[in-house]
């Protein structure tokens, strides 16, 4: 399977999945819609990471990345504004505002999945890329890339690499470090609609804007990270401890302190940290090694939009192997 057939297989069914949580009626068939909707959707990450490999040097990595994740980002600037909107549609058509979130994004989900079916390209010299580059474009684009990059003939799947990453123990503290980083990230992520209601700057539906300043550091962040890197003033181990020390005060300060103004900066700049956490490590050789380890550690979820209270109603808006991560 090419990765546009892949790509465009996961958004389009994920588009559905998300289309039919508005048809939810209980917790037991939301937290089934949930499972299908992170299983839909497992692939994609990895699959992004393979894909550009194939069209980028492992020392060019880092700024594909980097605006992914801005981009990814964005999505709590663009989904809180969204639910804020949709919020006054409330009991149109019979329908609660949350189910209307969920529809409605579902079917922008399934509509764009087309758009990725009819423009993204495979690599260099697959035949999609012959309509918009020269054979000699092409010719140049794969001579270029690393040594084990992805190739157009290379088989999409090598055993041999990813014994290699099995049995190298990086591969291990990586995937642990990831995993300890998430469960907090996560946590946080999930969570941040809840917390920003109950401090009480705004209720529902205004609530929702409280979720922005979060996303807005994180994508600003993201930016000055690519920027600190590419001019080297520290290594990458020592970039990512301070990171990580960042993230430590501000997840320290919302188990401590009850103050909202308190908890509500640290919301932001915990969300900031963690968004960044991620930014250094993408200087690295295989793709098939970054993609297994993102696959193990991604105990992925979907970015929150919606508030949850007691009641009927659920309320919307809401690596490769370290080769050259010293560099």
């Amino acid at each position: 399977m090419t990765p546009r057939n892949w790509q465009f297989r996961i958004v389009f069914s994920w588009g559905i999945v998300l289309a039919c949580h508005a048809a939810v009626k209980n917790k037991e068939g939301l937290y089934t819609a949930r499972f299908f909707l992170g299983m839909m959707e497992a692939g994609m990450f990895p699959g992004i990471a393979a894909q550009l490999c194939s069209w980028y040097r492992s020392d060019e990595m880092g700024k594909p990345i980097m605006w992914m994740f801005g981009f990814q980002n964005c999505s709590g600037i663009v989904g809180s504004l969204f639910a804020y909107a949709i919020s006054y549609m409330d009991g149109l058509g019979g329908m609660s505002a949350w189910q209307w979130v969920y529809l409605l994004e579902g079917i922008l989900t399934i509509l764009f999945s087309f758009i990725v079916y009819f423009v993204l390209p495979d690599y260099p010299k697959s035949p999609r890329s012959n309509k918009w580059l020269t054979p000699r474009e092409q010719e140049y684009l794969e001579a270029r890339l690393s040594e084990n990059a992805p190739k157009t003939e290379d088989p999409a799947f090598s055993r041999t690499e990813v014994l290699a990453s099995l049995r190298d123990p990086r591969t291990y503290a990586f995937m642990l470090a990831q995993i300890l980083t998430n469960l907090g990230g996560y946590g946080l992520s999930w969570q941040l609609p809840t917390v920003t209601t109950s401090l009480g700057f705004a209720d529902l539906p205004r609530n929702q804007l409280l979720n922005i300043p979060p996303a807005a550091a994180s994508v600003l962040a993201i930016i000055f990270a690519g920027w600190f890197m590419r001019r080297a003033y520290v290594t990458r181990p020592a970039f990512i401890m301070v990171i990580c020390a960042g993230a430590l005060v501000f997840f320290i300060t919302l188990a401590a302190t009850r103050d909202k103004y308190a908890v509500y900066v640290a919301c932001v700049l915990g969300t900031m940290f963690y968004s960044v956490y991620f930014i250094p490590f993408w200087a690295c050789k295989s793709p098939t090694i970054i993609s297994l380890i993102r696959a193990l550690i991604s105990p992925k979820g979907v970015r929150q939009h919606f508030q949850v209270q007691p009641g009927p109603h659920l309320h919307s808006p809401s690596s490769p192997v370290l080769d050259r991560w010293a560099e």
